[in-house]
């Protein structure tokens, strides 16, 4: 067809009139694949994301699109659709979409299967974007149609050399998580064949993503949700076991004074071992701190994170010496905050692992070093989150003392460390003179 059927011979749009035409069986398969993280993925297929169950949700919507296809492209007919199902696989970084839309008419139904999947894949992404803002949904497409007068129909690219059709379907995303990872969806093309990749198209969440609970009214990415901080399962087995702070943790090091064996020493037997060292630094710390982020994925490189540089963006505007953001995996927070205690700061600021995924350790590891706790604190946090989204109560994190060190527990979401520097900000210098003996007590 070499002449657009939706104009009319005065270039106006029309819709076309398919009265004449016979009616016959209609089928059309589309597909197209959410580019995200190893971590999302893993997530994904453990059923890990804040947002509940991500597939069934996606699914559904995929079938709402079908079936108001007519209500959001305008000049299409509204069809009486027989069937619509939409399947989803993965690859390593990928989550693959299939739709097939079938119907008995005079017209295609490859719009409806068209909107299916690029209605599922946008929900995929309102589901995981809490976790990774820079997620892409990329190369929407028809795959094969059937049925009308031009009968059979294959998208080039899905046929070999032989012109054999290759049409490989999605695995069920319902398997086993330790299944093996199948294929993309029939026609996915590969970055070198045109499918534009993550870091071609997609801006990074730190650089073009504004944080949810600036911009976005989205509760999602505002959430201190268990999930944001929970690492997968994937991450802990490609986690480092050596040296799990980032190269820019490491470029801090030279921040620190000495004091690292008392500190880790102190955070073994308790929060006492602190009050000395801070002790012994006299007033040099009053204006110290340490930034600590507690995420698997970042500790192995599979996911950037995005909150620590923001909380030593603020503390340095608030005329603190900032030491890191150290990144630790969630297996090893302890061990980070025994790191970040060393050298006895004014402040020690976490973000992540508050969740209550099993992997979530930061408040238990916090507890091991305080002598008092600040309940108030944390409670201010996370109050301020639930007012914008209930689950942010589900956030375990605690706040309190070390020695002469305040510790605060932060979610690992870009919108609950804000909810956190909202609440630090008009109390913190008022709080650090009365943990060093001065401060307005009247």
């Amino acid at each position: 067809m070499s002449e657009l059927s939706h104009v009319d011979r005065e270039g106006r749009a029309r819709m076309v009139d398919v009265s004449a035409k016979a009616d016959t069986t209609r089928i059309a398969v589309a597909a197209g694949e959410l580019q995200t993280t190893a971590e999302v993925v893993a997530l994904v297929r453990a059923e890990g994301m804040p947002k509940a169950d991500v597939l069934s949700t996606a699914r559904l919507a995929g079938i709402a699109g079908a079936k108001r296809t007519s209500e959001l492209i305008p000049l299409c007919h509204q069809l009486a659709l027989s069937s619509v199902k939409v399947e989803f696989g993965f690859t390593e970084t990928t989550i693959t979409v299939e739709a097939t839309a079938k119907t008995t008419g005079p017209t295609g139904v490859e719009m409806e299967a068209l909107t299916a999947v690029a209605v599922a894949g946008l929900t995929l992404h309102d589901m995981v974007k809490a976790v990774d803002p820079a997620a892409v949904m990329n190369g929407v497409r028809l795959v094969t149609k059937e049925g009308g007068k031009h009968g059979h129909w294959v998208r080039p690219e899905s046929r070999g050399a032989d012109g054999a059709e290759r049409l490989s379907r999605p695995a069920q995303a319902d398997a086993e998580p330790a299944a093996s990872t199948p294929s993309p969806a029939a026609g996915t093309p590969s970055p070198a064949a045109g499918a534009p990749s993550a870091a071609a198209d997609a801006p990074s969440a730190a650089a073009d993503a504004p944080s949810a609970a600036a911009d976005a009214p989205s509760a999602a990415a505002d959430a201190p949700s268990a999930a944001a901080d929970a690492p997968s399962a994937a991450d802990r087995t490609t986690a480092p076991e050596h040296g799990h702070r980032s190269m820019a943790t490491r470029g801090h090091e030279s921040m620190t004074t000495g004091g690292r064996e008392a500190g880790v020493r102190g955070c073994e037997t308790g929060g006492h071992q602190h009050g000395r060292a801070a002790a012994q630094h006299g007033g040099d710390d009053s204006r110290t701190a340490v930034v600590l982020v507690a995420s698997t994925g970042a500790a192995a490189g599979t996911r950037t994170d995005t909150t620590g540089p923001v909380l030593t963006e603020w503390l340095t505007a608030q005329g603190f010496s900032v030491r890191g953001p150290l990144v630790y995996a969630d297996a090893e927070i302890a061990a980070g905050l025994a790191d970040a205690l060393s050298a006895a700061p004014a402040l020690v600021v976490t973000t992540g692992g508050t969740g209550a995924s099993p992997t979530d350790a930061t408040p238990e590891a916090t507890h091991a070093v305080l002598d008092r706790e600040l309940p108030g604190v944390a409670e201010a946090i996370r109050q301020r989150g639930t007012a914008k989204f209930p689950l942010a109560a589900l956030s375990r994190g605690v706040a309190g003392l070390a020695g002469s060190s305040v510790v605060v527990n932060l979610p690992g979401s870009p919108g609950g460390v804000k909810d956190g520097i909202a609440v630090l900000e008009p109390l913190l210098d008022h709080l650090l003179a009365q943990v060093a003996g001065g401060g307005n007590h009247e």
